[in-house]
Order: C-alpha cells, then sequence, then structure tokens
C-alpha cells in the first residue's frame, strides 16, 4: 500500500549533508546541531532581552519648577495625566505626571515625572521597573538650584544604572548659564550629556529625548552598562 503524501512528507528527509559534500563542502551532523543550538541559545537571550519591552520607561526628575511637568506635555501624544501619590507622611501627597508616547511595534514609552520621588517613601523597585533611562531637569537660569540638582543625580546614581541626560532649561530666560558652565557647577564629566532645552518648544524637547533613546540603543546593541565603561559613578565628586 502506498503511503500518503502527509506520510512522505514526514518520512523522506533532504540530504543536506551529502548536497553539501557534492559541492565540495564538509557539513557534519554534529556542526548542523551545533548550529542549530547556538541559534537557539541566541533566540532564547532575544527573547528574554526584548519580551518585556512593549512598555518602557523614562523617569523625568529635578528640583522644584525646573520644567519636569512642561517637558512630559510637550513630549506627549496623548493628555497628560497627573496622579496625587500619597507618601508616608499625615494627609501628604505628591504629584506624578504620565505621559504616553506611542513607539512602532505597540511598543509604548511612558513618560514618568516625579519630583525628586527617590527621595519619598513609595516603592522605588516597582517604579524602576521597565525602566530604560532617565532625564534630570535643570533650571539653569536659577543658580540658587544647583545644589540641589547635584543632589538629585547622586541620588540617582545610587539606585539607577540606566543612561540619562542633564537638560540644562530654560535656556531662553534672562541670566540662563552656558551648557559648559552649568557642567562645570554640577561637577560633570565630558561624558554625562548636559542638553539645552526651552520646554515650551516641543523639537527642543524631541531633541532631548532623541539623545537619551540613542544612549539606550547604545548599551542594549553593544550590551555594556555606563557604569562598566567609567561613564557612570564617579562622574560627581
Amino acid at each position: 500500500m502506498g503511503l500518503t503524501a502527509e506520510a512522505q512528507r514526514n518520512t523522506v528527509k533532504p540530504p543536506r549533508r551529502q548536497e553539501r559534500q557534492d559541492q565540495g563542502g564538509d557539513y557534519s551532523t554534529t556542526e548542523t546541531q551545533s548550529t542549530q543550538r547556538k541559534c537557539g541559545e541566541i533566540e532564547e537571550i532575544r527573547i528574554a532581552k526584548y519580551a518585556k519591552m512593549m512598555n518602557l520607561k523614562i523617569i523625568v526628575d529635578g528640583v522644584f519648577s525646573a520644567g519636569k511637568t512642561e517637558f512630559i506635555r510637550a513630549a506627549s501624544e496623548q493628555k497628560v495625566v497627573t496622579v496625587d501619590v500619597p507618601i508616608n507622611l499625615p494627609k501628604t501627597y505628591i504629584g506624578m505626571d504620565y505621559g504616553v508616547i506611542e513607539g512602532v511595534d505597540d511598543t509604548i514609552i511612558i513618560l514618568l515625572g516625579t519630583p525628586s520621588a527617590i527621595r519619598f517613601s513609595f516603592d522605588w523597585p516597582v517604579t524602576k521597573n521597565s525602566l530604560i533611562g532617565y532625564v534630570i531637569m535643570v533650571d539653569s537660569a536659577y543658580p540658587g538650584t544647583f545644589r540641589e540638582a547635584k543632589s538629585i543625580l547622586e541620588v540617582f546614581r545610587a539606585y539607577c544604572r540606566e543612561p540619562y541626560v542633564v537638560v540644562a532649561n530654560k535656556q531662553d530666560k534672562e541670566g540662563a548659564w552656558e551648557i559648559d558652565d552649568l557642567r562645570r557647577a554640577l561637577n560633570l564629566r565630558k561624558e554625562i550629556p548636559v542638553l539645552p532645552c526651552v520646554t515650551s518648544d516641543k523639537e527642543s524637547v524631541k531633541r532631548v529625548l532623541v539623545a537619551l533613546l540613542d544612549k539606550v540603543l547604545k548599551v542594549l546593541i553593544t550590551g555594556e552598562s555606563w557604569y562598566r565603561r567609567g561613564g557612570w559613578g564617579n562622574e560627581i565628586d
């Protein structure tokens, strides 16, 4: 009795090794299995690395009135939502801003505005979940806040190893510090991006986010953190 077409497909195996030998190559079964195994391992790593990255998070922090909310409003593609979060002080709440940027392949970037949030006692591990980077806002026209901005950077450095950028906001204001002067005031290495910004200008905000995402992509592609390269950890003395 003849085999069915499906049975033949399940029985007949293409002579791949013989074909390669006829072409002058040596493609052993062991090599084939080894290659397949390595491809499988690479695929598992890729899935583990990117499968949970459909909802990504960027934290926007800085001193009071540095322009965090305005930054998120300029960048968000949806209406920004402000949520009052209770902290461990009686009848005390902090406002957190939520904005959204829609990426490709259903990827969503959440912009989370936190008022020096790490200092407060809400659940930092939850906040840090899916974090890919953060933005530190500095009021470049108000040098009286530089010391606090430096302190915020130190706190983030202790909790995070993700890429970040420092934003010199309010560059359109009278008395705004030049980028190089602000870098020296904050004692930042040249490897740390300090970017001029005017939050009322959406293109200015977009340039900041593009610069941050460029850093994030480089870390993902190379698999190497800023911390190991020396770009992290000791940039603030």
